[in-house]
């Protein structure tokens, strides 16, 4: 095998593409041949090493997939191009390639790979821009928010432990809220304590005490958040719980200063056993109250569902907080994998 036979197999590819017609008789394109062709010189010119001609055929396939409605085979065909321009260090092209295979396998009735995708174009994108690795991540929620099955929860899962490393703290904040909705809405108590003993944790680390009561009342029961979400029918197991007794523990902790509760109240199980990325965060935690560097935020810009999310690291305005946007998955507006606009300020790709 050698170049030339690829670029023989890419010339085949075209002719099916773009069949040259008559003036009286008109071909039509063969796509699912030209697809088959295109992606047998893309793997061609990969096993060579060509990785510009191997990227360039691959999206080739995927467009002949498209036209002809194998989506799953598309995405799959656009996955390999991103992943081969990733390992070349093509950030934009790559992210690019990503978006655009998470909306074919999406509407390949993926969901999964979709989210999966979004993913990978976080993980890209994260060293040079949080801002729209952000915006990736909440992409990913969308992919799979119909909250009816195990996918959404853990693909919320992701998000909030994927925020929460590159310190997102208030956007991890926000998306934590939607998934004890869901939560409540299935019954599932004990991942519910659980992920409101880390969203208290995830409050006290960022230094909203303040907030972090409300939100310890309203996980005991006392009143509704401002989205309406109920938590009376499990208020007071969490107050009786391991995750509710410790989470209690923690705000004295941190409103008198008092290492020693918080090292004993971080010590528990209930923590140890949390998400590794949240138990890195409890370590901070504990430094900042032992070295007395923790302190009260009077500006607490988060509402009682997490809506009002202004703030990220650097000064990055993450505008919008809650505000998902309309669903453009649902609607199948994908412009083409260019500009999505889920009205969260952020413009990807």
């Amino acid at each position: 095998m050698n170049l030339d036979e690829a670029f023989k197999k890419l010339k085949e590819a075209d002719k099916y593409a773009h069949p040259k017609s008559s003036l009286f008789f008109k071909k039509n394109p063969e796509w699912t041949e030209a697809a088959h062709c295109y992606e047998t010189a893309a793997n061609m010119f990969r096993a060579q090493h060509s990785n510009e001609h191997a990227v360039d055929a691959f999206i080739k396939a995927a467009e002949a997939h498209r036209n002809s409605n194998s989506m799953y085979l598309a995405a799959k065909c656009s996955e390999t191009a991103a992943s081969i321009l990733e390992k070349d260090r093509k950030i934009e092209e790559s992210c690019k390639n990503y978006d655009l295979a998470s909306q074919q396998y999406f509407m390949g009735n993926s969901p999964d790979r979709a989210a999966t995708m979004l993913f990978n174009a976080a993980r890209v994108i994260e060293r040079t821009s949080v801002e729209r690795a952000v915006g990736y991540y909440k992409k990913a929620c969308e992919a799979v928010d119909d909250g009816e099955s195990r996918l959404a929860y853990d693909t919320y899962k992701k998000v909030i432990i994927a925020l929460a490393k590159l310190r997102v703290i208030n956007e991890a904040i926000d998306i934590a809220m939607r998934l004890n909705a869901i939560y409540i809405e299935k019954k599932h108590a004990n991942a519910l304590f659980k992920n409101e003993l880390s969203i208290i944790i995830l409050l006290l680390y960022n230094d909203k005490f303040n907030v972090a009561e409300d939100y310890f009342n309203i996980f005991c029961g006392e009143r509704n958040d401002s989205n309406g979400c109920n938590y009376v029918d499990f208020g007071n197991k969490f107050l009786n719980s391991e995750e509710g007794i410790t989470a209690d523990e923690m705000l004295n902790a941190y409103a008198n200063s008092d290492p020693e509760l918080m090292n004993k109240a971080t010590s528990k199980f209930c923590v140890k056993y949390l998400d590794n990325e949240i138990v890195k965060i409890v370590r901070e935690l504990r430094s900042k109250v032992s070295s007395g560097q923790a302190q009260f935020s009077s500006n607490n810009n988060i509402d009682l569902c997490g809506g009002v999310v202004n703030e990220g690291p650097n000064g990055i305005d993450l505008a919008g907080g809650s505000n998902f946007g309309a669903n453009n998955y649902g609607s199948g507006n994908f412009n083409n994998g260019s500009n999505f606009n889920n009205n969260d300020g952020f413009n990807i790709c």
